[in-house]
C-alpha cells in the first residue's frame, strides 16, 4: 500500500510538472480561473447584499430617450413653413439699418457707423466671421440680402437653399431668388425703395430629425424653377456669421451662404436668423467596478461621462478613479484612454495606484477629456479593460474586459443621468437605490 501511494503521488507530481512546464496555455488558464473565481465571488456578494436580480433588470437608468435620438434620422420628416407677410412688417427697417454693415463686413471683421432711417438716428456696430455650419437646428430664417459679382453682366442668377435628407428628399428653404450683375459693380437686390430686402416672408425651419445624415446645399441656376444647378456638388460646411447691434433694436444675427463659388465667398445670400436652437446633447454617466475587491460596491473605481452633442462630436469626460488597477477605457471597441499611459501626462500626474476624486469628491471636476467616436448611446458600446496583478500567483497579471452588462446580469457597470453623484470611497450604493432602479427605468 505504501508503494502504491508513492507511485500514485509520483504520477500526480509528474502530471502536474508536465503540464506546468509543457502546456503553453497553463498560465492563461490559471489567470482565467482566478478571474472567473473573483467574478463568482463578486456575484455572490452582490446578491447577498442587494438580493436576487430580476431577469428583466436593465442597468441603463438614464431618462434620455437615446434609442429614438439615434434612429430618428432614418425617419426624417423635418418642416419648413412660410410666415405671413405681416410677420416681417418691420423687417424693412432692419434691412435699411444693416445695409451698410453687410457691405462693410464682406471682407472686414468689424464695422461702426451712423445712419438715419425714417427720422431715427442709429449708431451701428457689426462684426463678422466665418464659422462651421451646423446643419441640424430649428430657427426662423428670413432671406434678407442677395448679391452677385460684377463679372456676370448679362445673366440672371437664381439662388437656392435647401436641406436634403438621407433618403434624397429635399426641403427647399429658398427658391428662385433673382439677382443680376451690372457693369457698374456688384449688384445687391433692391426692393421697397432704399431698403434692401429680397423676401416679404420668413421661414420656420426644423432639420433636427436629420441629425447625422442630412445636408444643406446652397447653389444657383441660370433659369428659374428646376434649372441646372451650379456649385452644389459639396454641402454647406461654412457660413459667414454677421452680428449687428444698433443700440435700439434687438441684436441681429445673419448667415451668409456661398451660392456661386465666386471669389467673394460666403455673402451671396444672407438670411436673418432668429429663435435658433440646436438638439440637446445626449449625456450618460457610467459608474464602474474594476474587481479590485469582490465586496465593494461604491461603483467609483472608474466614473466617466460620455457626451454626444448630436452634431457629429463625441467626448468622454473621466470624472473619478477610485481604483488602484490599470485600465483602458474602450468606446466602440477602440481604446481611447489608458491610466498607465495617459495618466502621467496629466497635471497633476496620475499613476496606476492613485485614487482620484473619490475622497474627497468634487463633482464638477474633470480629470481628463477625450475625443471619441462611434459611441452608440442606445447600445452602450462602452467597456473597460483592467489589468489585475495577483501577488499570490507566479503567473503574472490577469487582463479582463468589463462590458456594459446585459439585462438580468450582476452589474460591474451601470449608466445614469449625469446628475447622479458617485459614492465616496468604500461607501456602497444604498440598497434602496439599487433595488428600486427598475422604477427609474419606466420613463418610456
Amino acid at each position: 500500500m505504501k508503494g502504491m501511494t508513492v507511485l500514485v503521488a509520483s504520477m500526480a507530481f509528474a502530471s502536474c510538472s508536465h503540464e506546468s512546464v509543457y502546456d503553453p496555455n497553463y498560465a492563461e488558464k490559471e489567470r482565467e480561473f482566478k478571474t472567473e473565481l473573483a467574478k463568482s465571488d463578486y456575484r455572490a456578494n452582490f446578491e447577498k447584499k442587494y438580493g436576487k436580480i430580476a431577469p428583466d433588470q436593465s442597468w441603463d437608468f438614464t431618462t434620455v430617450n437615446s434609442a429614438q435620438a439615434r434612429t430618428r434620422a432614418t425617419q426624417a420628416s423635418g418642416t419648413v413653413q412660410s410666415i405671413q407677410k405681416q410677420e416681417s412688417k418691420n423687417f424693412y427697417g432692419y434691412c435699411a439699418i444693416d445695409d451698410k454693415a453687410m457691405h462693410d463686413l464682406i471682407s472686414n471683421s468689424s464695422t461702426n457707423y451712423s445712419v438715419k432711417v425714417e427720422g431715427v438716428d442709429y449708431q451701428v456696430k457689426g462684426t463678422a466671421r466665418d464659422i462651421d455650419f451646423n446643419p441640424f437646428f430649428q430657427a426662423k430664417l428670413t432671406p434678407s440680402f442677395a448679391r452677385i459679382d460684377k463679372f456676370n453682366t448679362t445673366t440672371y442668377h437664381y439662388y437656392h437653399l435647401l436641406f436634403n435628407w438621407d433618403n434624397n428628399q429635399s426641403m427647399e428653404m429658398i427658391a428662385n431668388i433673382k439677382v443680376v450683375g451690372r457693369n457698374t459693380g456688384d449688384y445687391w437686390y433692391t426692393a421697397k425703395g432704399s431698403s434692401i430686402v429680397i423676401h416679404h416672408t420668413s421661414r420656420l425651419m426644423n432639420t433636427l430629425a436629420g441629425v447625422g445624415t442630412g445636408k444643406w446645399y446652397a447653389y444657383y441656376t441660370v433659369n428659374s424653377g428646376n434649372g441646372t444647378a451650379y456649385n452644389n456638388t459639396d454641402p454647406v460646411k461654412k457660413v459667414r456669421e454677421f452680428v449687428v447691434d444698433d443700440g435700439k433694436n434687438p441684436v441681429r444675427t445673419y448667415w451668409g451662404f456661398d451660392c456661386d463659388g465666386a471669389e467673394n465667398g460666403l455673402v451671396d445670400l444672407i438670411c436673418l436668423v432668429r429663435d435658433y436652437s440646436t438638439p440637446d446633447p445626449i449625456v450618460k454617466r457610467y459608474m464602474i467596478e474594476d474587481l479590485g475587491t469582490t465586496d465593494d460596491f461604491d461603483f467609483n473605481d472608474i466614473v466617466v461621462d460620455l457626451e454626444d452633442d448630436q452634431l457629429g462630436h463625441q467626448k468622454a469626460y473621466i470624472r473619478a478613479m477610485g481604483g488602484t488597477l490599470d485600465f483602458s477605457l474602450n468606446v466602440a471597441g477602440q481604446s481611447v484612454w489608458t491610466k498607465s499611459v495617459n495618466g502621467p501626462a496629466l497635471t497633476p500626474a496620475v499613476n496606476i495606484g492613485d485614487m482620484v476624486n473619490t475622497n474627497p469628491v468634487d463633482y464638477k471636476k474633470v480629470i481628463a477629456t477625450v475625443d471619441v467616436s462611434g459611441w452608440n448611446p442606445a447600445a452602450n458600446n462602452i467597456s473597460v479593460t483592467v489589468v489585475y496583478k495577483d501577488a499570490t500567483s507566479q503567473m503574472g497579471s490577469s487582463v479582463y474586459t468589463i462590458p456594459f452588462p446585459e439585462v438580468g446580469q450582476v452589474p460591474m457597470m451601470f449608466a445614469t443621468d449625469p446628475i447622479v453623484p458617485w459614492m465616496l470611497e468604500r461607501k456602497n450604493f444604498p440598497e434602496w437605490w439599487l433595488k428600486n432602479m427598475e422604477v427609474v427605468d419606466t420613463a418610456e
